[in-house]
């Protein structure tokens, strides 16, 4: 089986089980665990710190949907042209706090 062939597979399955990729976390609760249609699926457990248990949640969110070879809902492709400005602009940023310059 590719890895394509395998992504299709697995996303099929999240649709028969009711809960089609992308998966996304609810931000007003941290740990909540939305599907495609923004229905409930999974949470993480509050075992940690709230900022621990939204860390893991996002990391389920983000294996759920590399598995399932989907962008996450609100992601930009790579070269779209806001997202290159985010990235200059977040490079900047991190130049300055660092000390460095942006050229």
């Amino acid at each position: 089986m590719t890895p394509a062939e395998a992504s299709q597979t697995f996303r099929v399955l999240l649709e028969a089980l009711g809960c089609p990729a992308p998966w996304a976390v609810v931000e007003r609760s941290g740990r909540m665990i939305v599907d495609a249609e923004g229905k409930p699926c999974a949470s993480a457990m509050p075992v940690a710190s709230v900022a621990i248990v939204h860390d893991r949640a996002e990391v389920i969110c983000s294996a759920i949907n590399a598995m399932a070879s989907v962008l996450p809902a609100g992601a930009m492709a790579p070269l779209d042209p806001a997202h290159l400005d985010a990235l200059s602009a977040e490079t900047a940023h991190f130049l300055r706090r660092v000390g460095g310059g942006a050229s």
